[in-house]
């Protein structure tokens, strides 16, 4: 299968059923698959076209340093 870009990559990840973070806040422990990161970042990303915010366009991330702010991040790169 050829990957030209990591979107490639991250396409065939989504189709596994493996855990892709498991965070815990020290009370409870958040468990996510590849395809719970890859729905997520479908959201956003439409979220995002609401706003008008286009390929290309620079954004801004603020907020706590977390391990799903650096999966955010990732994913919009």
């Amino acid at each position: 299968m050829r990957r030209d870009t990591l979107i490639d990559y991250f396409r065939d990840l989504v189709e596994l059923r493996n855990e892709y973070l498991i965070y815990d806040d020290g009370y409870r422990q958040y468990r996510h698959t590849y395809k719970d990161v890859a729905l997520a970042a479908q959201g956003f990303a439409t979220r995002l076209t609401k706003f008008d915010i286009r390929k290309g366009d620079r954004v801004i991330f603020w907020g706590e340093n977390r391990p799903d702010t650096g999966v955010a991040c990732s994913l919009v790169l």
